[in-house]
């Protein structure tokens, strides 16, 4: 069973609109409204201020994701004192090979269906990165982070 698992992911690796490496990444992404909060205080001194918020509508996730991704930028100033900063450009012409962020996200909507996505810095350690949760109506759906398995 696990050479079939492992063949069906081998497979699916590489084809950004297969369904099974879409869940694949979204169990690989996902954490708990703990570790999310514990990410973004660690980044803020203790603090859980608002996340930049982003409709799922502004997420074009039907371009190529073959040649296209999302991309997360904010400003390398720390501590800041809040998310304002955080920029998402949907979609960007790869640069490199091997991005998946809209495998990630449309595997998200396909799932959870959200209207929405919060996006907050992040530290674990001395790394830094995004921690995000999506919401469907105001309510929580998905928690994940995009951290060094981020595609």
């Amino acid at each position: 069973m696990i050479n079939s698992v492992t063949n069906l992911l081998t497979t699916a690796f590489g084809d950004c609109n297969n369904l099974i490496f879409q869940g694949y990444l979204v169990y690989k992404h996902q954490i708990s409204k703990t570790e999310h909060d514990d990410l973004v205080r660690a980044y803020f001194n203790g603090q859980l201020p608002p996340p930049k918020e982003y409709l799922a509508t502004d997420f074009d996730l039907l371009v190529d994701c073959a040649v296209k991704f999302i991309k997360f930028e904010y400003p390398d100033a720390y501590p800041s004192e809040d998310n304002s900063d955080i920029k998402v450009h949907i979609p960007v012409q790869h640069d490199v090979v091997g991005k998946y962020s809209i495998s990630l996200f449309r595997g998200i909507v396909g799932l959870f269906e959200p209207d929405a996505f919060h996006f907050s810095k992040a530290k674990d350690g001395n790394i830094f990165k995004l921690a995000f949760y999506a919401s469907k109506n105001g309510v929580p759906v998905y928690y994940g982070d995009l951290n060094d398995l981020y595609p």
